[in-house]
């Protein structure tokens, strides 16, 4: 959701700190728009101290922008001070959630914060270094595409959040008629072919927001496809008219564990066919 960012200091890792269990109230105030025309100039997100200092930052500084009353739970907010995240510069309204994460962002617009959704291992993801390697995998398969991604982990307790930098802009659909934007799409599908053809992996071009979208509100209409179809993991950027890759998650057919390959053949299936159906591409192989 190029995309070089400028050198800055990243401060060390914050104190751990006792955070109150939250007073509930009787509304929660929607978030407030972020300006697009503002200038933006440059901030810096606290790390773990483990973390290499000199790492590409991952957003940019924007005006603070008050969202009421909502607060995170006592366990996020630990969660993001011990990850080195101060919980009072991200929005604790969440603005999405995918298969295994919960995406909540930044107050200044700069960044996004995905936090796992259990302590557990999840099918599609095995935890900390499997989580890693799939990033790697996404910045190596991709470099045009992807955005810089970092994992802040916590090495007492094993838990980490995902900091990624942000996109302004909104999911390309079937209905994307700009050919500059077509062609970043058909380099994406390419890319996707040789990463399948050399390791059975895929990127997962739809998501579960692009699915859940398509089942609630474009079935009634796929004969006649009258509706927009999002491919809700690459997003285009308003300001500078790329496409970026905003999810990292591998669908995994081959050298996985039974129950991963499993999901990730009927998720491969899915993507395939709507990919098909909506853009006239096949994922997997064939002619672009």
């Amino acid at each position: 959701m190029g995309n070089a960012s400028p050198d800055i200091s990243i401060p060390a890792q914050t104190p751990v700190k006792e955070v109150p269990r939250p007073v509930m109230k009787p509304e929660i105030p929607l978030p407030a728009e972020i300006s697009n025309s503002t200038p933006l100039p440059d901030i810096a997100i606290a790390k773990p101290q483990e973390q290499e200092a000199n790492q590409p930052p991952l957003h940019e500084k924007k005006p603070k922008i008050s969202y009421g009353s909502a607060e995170f739970l006592p366990e996020i907010s630990t969660l993001l001070l011990t990850c080195g995240i101060d919980p009072s510069t991200v929005n604790p309204v969440s603005i999405g959630e995918g298969a295994n994460h919960k995406v909540f962002r930044a107050k200044d617009g700069s960044f996004v914060v995905k936090v796992p959704k259990s302590e557990s291992k999840v099918t599609m993801n095995m935890g900390h270094e499997d989580e890693q390697e799939q990033i790697n995998k996404i910045q190596k398969a991709f470099p045009n595409f992807s955005l810089p991604t970092e994992i802040h982990g916590d090495k007492k307790t094993g838990k980490y959040i995902v900091v990624q930098k942000a996109v302004e802009g909104k999911p390309i659909t079937n209905h994307t008629k700009d050919p500059e934007l077509l062609k970043q799409l058909q380099q994406i599908i390419g890319l996707n072919n040789q990463l399948y053809a050399e390791t059975g992996e895929s990127l997962d071009f739809v998501g579960m927001p692009g699915f859940m979208s398509w089942v609630k509100r474009q079935f009634k209409k796929i004969i006649l496809r009258e509706s927009d179809f999002e491919i809700s993991n690459i997003l285009i950027d308003e300001k500078t008219k790329r496409l970026y890759i905003i999810d990292t998650d591998v669908l995994r057919t081959r050298n996985a564990p039974l129950k991963t390959a499993l999901i990730s053949r009927v998720g491969l299936f899915v993507n395939r066919m709507l990919m098909k159906w909506y853009f006239g591409k096949d994922i997997k192989h064939g002619k672009l």
